[in-house]
């Protein structure tokens, strides 16, 4: 039997790329559109796309989604952000995939543009199938990033809607998550799916200010700490532990953009030796220089954008 497949496209204030993202999505069973806008030219052309639309106001990207699952159909579910856009053969790739019943989780690989959609970039993983409950690959590879690069397998998330419309930020984890709690496995692949678009309004929001990217980044781990927690509570086992972990990291990044002294220290298999390392040494510079580790966090942050 062939697998169905429902892309769910969110866009919470942005109207500039969607129409875009939506155009990108080809042989998919159903598109279903999410947003908290209504424009006359965009719903005009949804409709005559035959795409599902529904308005929501809800801030929270967990209520987004929710919306969207509840109210597609097809057996496997893919995720697209407004500005992101699909390669012309993702779906085809996603479908044969999951003809495999014991994949649960699909991860591609992606290239990064620019706001004109000129590629910049790229981050490619190596074609891998791993336990779905591989904590240590999942996110030491940072499978939680980035939505549009995941699908999933509806009988995964569908009984965990009203714990997901609780989360304010961090979806990604939460999918993740739900796949690690199934007993299943994760395909990734190194074919570049997915056209990751950054820019000023996007997830990872570029700027030149030091006060505004502290207190972007200050916002930011804090929902990352209440969504971690919330995390902790619902799901059991590594993933359980996994929510633990990312909470513990969270409070040290929020601790070190605020620049005050950090006293905790981490130690968890979740992250890469390079990351530990340096939340660890961060907070230990903190106890005597607390505004240097932010500082060197914004400049890293820079170059990185510039």
């Amino acid at each position: 039997m062939t697998v169905s497949v429902s892309v769910i496209v969110t866009a919470y204030n942005r109207r500039d790329y969607l129409l875009g993202a939506v155009s990108s999505v080809k042989g998919a069973d159903e598109v279903v559109v999410v947003k908290n806008f209504k424009d006359e030219t965009i719903d005009q052309k949804l409709n005559e796309l035959k795409v599902k639309s529904i308005y929501c106001e809800d801030p929270r990207a967990g209520t987004f989604m929710t919306e969207g699952i509840s109210q597609s159909r097809g057996d496997v579910i893919c995720f697209l952000d407004d500005d992101d856009m699909f390669a012309e053969d993702k779906l085809s790739v996603v479908r044969n995939a999951f003809e495999d019943t014991n994949v649960v989780f699909f991860y591609n690989s992606r290239y990064i543009i620019d706001e004109g959609g000129k590629i910049i970039g790229e981050e490619v993983l190596e074609d891998k199938e791993v336990k779905s409950d591989d904590i240590a690959y999942l996110f030491r590879n940072r499978l939680y990033f980035n939505s549009s690069s995941m699908c999933i397998r509806r009988e995964i998330i569908e009984s965990r809607l009203e714990d997901l419309r609780r989360i304010k930020r961090l979806v990604d984890n939460f999918f993740l998550l739900s796949a690690v709690s199934s007993k299943g496995t994760v395909r990734v692949t190194s074919k570049k799916l997915t056209y990751y678009r950054l820019h000023r309004s996007s997830s990872v929001q570029l700027t030149q200010d030091f006060n505004e990217f502290t207190s972007r980044r200050i916002e930011y781990f804090r929902d990352a700490i209440a969504d971690n927690e919330i995390m902790a509570e619902v799901f059991e086992g590594k993933a359980r532990h996994a929510a633990e972990c990312s909470k513990e990291m969270a409070e040290i990044q929020r601790i070190i953009a605020e620049g005050k002294r950090c006293i905790n220290f981490i130690w968890c298999e979740i992250f890469t030796l390079r990351t530990l390392l340096y939340a660890n040494l961060a907070c230990l510079v903190s106890l005597f220089l607390p505004n240097l580790p932010r500082k060197l966090m914004y400049s890293k942050y820079a170059r990185r954008s510039s």
